[in-house]
């Protein structure tokens, strides 16, 4: 155990057994070793937590933690928080790979800019991978989006802002990274990268994760003072589009890669997604008393 680490790396899990080791290897191996590790299981029904237990014996610098009951992706991150002993708080997911110059590049950032915070870049499997429709990408190439899979935070900015929010169930990282923004700058370093790892879409979460994402970014924005704009009140348009002109579904036959039968599943599925987006766009913008189209 690292007493007094610079350095706290904090990664969070749940049913991520298959992807866990590659991502527990890659900040083993990091450049710079002054730092503790973080590894929170967020009660797993797989797994996660052995292999997460035999790392820990292996390398003392980990501290390994598992919660007696689901606290979900903000209370699972405010634990990594509180537990943090460090000055820099760096956050990564457990189906993440971190590159070996991560935190180095992070600190390197803090260093010469006085920030408050680091954003780090997100490449999807490889910077040359050719994703299928079915897959479910994460990328993060240019900043802005402010996702934990490759964050940095001074701990007692983090602290000051007040944690994750529970009441965000999307999006959390980036009402934190805002609520962040209040107390100094967020600085974008492309070179303090993670790859994720591949990730396919079940046709559950195609249907319905999508849809619940874009309704919780509308509330979010007007709560973020980044009102709907009173001129162009709309929320994906091409799916309000899809509707009234299903032929353009079959432009994605030549938008993206199909590889597999559930590629095409996936295809014959948006159609009705579309429907249940403007269904659950119009519930909100009536609940919320906001104008969405």
């Amino acid at each position: 155990m690292v007493k007094n680490p610079l350095v706290s790396i904090a990664v969070t899990c749940y049913n991520d057994a298959h992807f866990i080791n590659a991502c527990l290897d890659s900040l083993l191996g990091q450049s710079f070793k002054d730092f503790e590790l973080i590894v929170v299981d967020d009660c797993s029904t797989d797994n996660s937590f052995e292999v997460i237990k035999k790392f820990a014996v292996r390398d003392k610098r980990i501290r390994a933690f598992r919660n007696e009951k689901n606290l979900g992706v903000s209370g699972n991150r405010n634990i990594c928080l509180s537990k943090a002993r460090g000055e820099y708080l760096f956050f990564t997911d457990s189906d993440c790979v971190a590159s070996k110059n991560w935190v180095a590049e992070g600190l390197k950032t803090f260093r010469g800019t006085g920030c408050a915070a680091v954003e780090g870049s997100i490449v999807y499997v490889s910077e040359d991978f050719k994703p299928s429709y079915s897959d479910r990408v994460v990328r993060n190439s240019f900043g802005g989006h402010y996702m934990t899979a490759s964050m940095a935070y001074r701990v007692g900015v983090a602290l000051k802002a007040g944690g994750f929010s529970s009441k965000v169930p999307f999006l959390e990282d980036r009402d934190f990274a805002l609520r962040v923004m209040k107390h100094g700058r967020i600085i974008f370093n492309k070179n303090m990268s993670v790859v994720h790892q591949r990730i396919i879409w079940n046709a559950k979460s195609f249907f319905v994760r999508y849809s619940n994402d874009i309704v919780v970014r509308c509330v979010f924005n007007r709560e973020h003072g980044l009102k709907v704009s009173k001129r162009y009140p709309f929320v994906q348009l091409s799916e309000l589009f899809l509707i009234f002109f299903p032929f353009i579904l079959f432009m994605d036959l030549f938008r993206y890669k199909f590889s597999s039968p559930y590629d095409f599943l996936l295809l014959l599925i948006r159609y009705p997604r579309a429907f249940y987006l403007r269904f659950l766009v119009w519930k909100t913008a009536f609940r919320e008393k906001l104008f969405m189209i």
